[in-house]
């Protein structure tokens, strides 16, 4: 029998189990978690909540009992695994500029695949000023890793509901979308990502400074407690990643438990045209122009797109955007739909670009 059908036989085994124990009330808990599958939350007292909405006569809504019963399935961990390491030296030769970080990763996740534990990194707090990679770093740690990565928006937001979710109490009540992004992730270990947590009133005394405290605290993590659901759950698997634009107005408590990363302009040649290179692939991958544009820049040209009046990688984007513009030109020009014999190369802008520049040919 392969392995596929038993595990869907598994999932539609533990889908009647879950059936049953609902319309039964059952108060004994189904088998504990294995060192490879966990339950966010305590199986027995998920039920119980869940059984209280059906009796309830407040409507909470049915996408919200079935996010919940979602949680009554054990998730799978990510284990670390040797590919893993692979994955991280090879991410970090593209980018020489941030061995140093990848290589804290490499020896933390051998550590992991030593000891047969699941995924995890120490919560890292990435600082620089907008447009050196900050965010891009933390979406593409997740690819090369494949993990499931989601982002929370903290800037200009004080807003606690969507990593507490409000009181059941409360006629709008609601869980959090911390909650519901959990419940919909195939692993309990993904990565989650609070974007712009200087901009977020995170400094000390604030309420959102304190969930972010409790989250990045194991201890406080293996029971954090969404106030809709009002149940502890592990929120201890995920990896957290922090950005921020400006170290000083993140507060000392939230800055001691990360560790600190911050991204610089790299100096070095081989670093600078490097990440020309990482940027000019990325382009060239979304907008689908591989049969078009060569997939190789020559030192020259990395030299000639990164200039040392651009402050960075935004800018480097942005030039080499109008660089591909530029060699498009003439085929839209002449109507030329097909891709020429020999694959062009980007022209370099006559001047740094400042602002973002007007797109043409292909490029939407």
């Amino acid at each position: 029998m392969s392995q596929q059908l038993l595990n869907l036989m598994s999932q539609q085994q533990m889908a009647l189990l879950t059936k049953m124990s609902l319309a039964s009330n059952l108060a004994t808990p189904i088998p504990a978690s294995t060192k490879n599958s966990v339950y966010l939350i305590e199986y027995t007292a998920l039920v119980k909540r869940i059984q209280e909405m059906d009796k309830s006569s407040k409507n909470e809504g049915g996408g919200t009992k079935k996010m919940l019963e979602q949680l009554l399935q054990p998730k799978p961990l990510r284990m670390a695994k040797m590919a893993d390491l692979d994955a991280l030296e090879q991410f970090a030769a593209e980018n020489p500029h941030l061995s140093d970080l990848l290589n804290q990763m490499v020896i933390q996740v051998h550590q992991q695949v030593v000891t047969e534990q699941a995924l995890h990194f120490s919560p890292l707090l990435l600082v620089s000023p907008p447009g050196l990679g900050k965010s891009w770093f933390t979406f593409k740690l997740a690819q090369v890793l494949d993990l499931p990565c989601f982002e929370f928006q903290l800037s200009g937001s004080a807003d606690t509901l969507q990593l507490l979710g409000t009181s059941k109490h409360w006629s709008q009540a609601a869980p959090s979308d911390l909650l519901r992004r959990m419940a919909d992730c195939p692993i309990a270990n993904p990565i989650i990502v609070f974007d712009e947590v200087d901009k977020s009133g995170s400094s000390n005394g604030s309420k959102l400074n304190d969930i972010l405290l409790m989250l990045l605290e194991p201890e406080n993590a293996r029971r954090f407690e969404d106030k809709y659901i009002g149940l502890p759950t592990r929120m201890d698997y995920p990896s957290y990643l922090l950005t921020a634009n400006e170290l000083e107005q993140i507060s000392l408590p939230l800055r001691d438990r990360c560790i600190l990363q911050q991204f610089v302009v790299p100096n070095d040649s081989a670093a600078r045209n490097q990440l020309v290179r990482n940027v000019y692939r990325k382009l060239i991958e979304e907008n689908n122009l591989g049969s078009w544009f060569s997939s190789e820049l020559t030192d020259e040209l990395c030299e000639q797109f990164f200039p040392t009046e651009c402050k960075s990688a935004r800018e480097i984007r942005q030039r080499l955007s109008q660089g591909i513009t530029l060699a498009q030109q003439p085929f839209a020009k002449n109507r030329i739909t097909q891709p020429p014999a020999q694959k062009l190369m980007p022209i370099v802008p006559d001047t740094p670009v400042a602002t973002p520049a007007p797109r043409m040919g292909f490029l939407p």
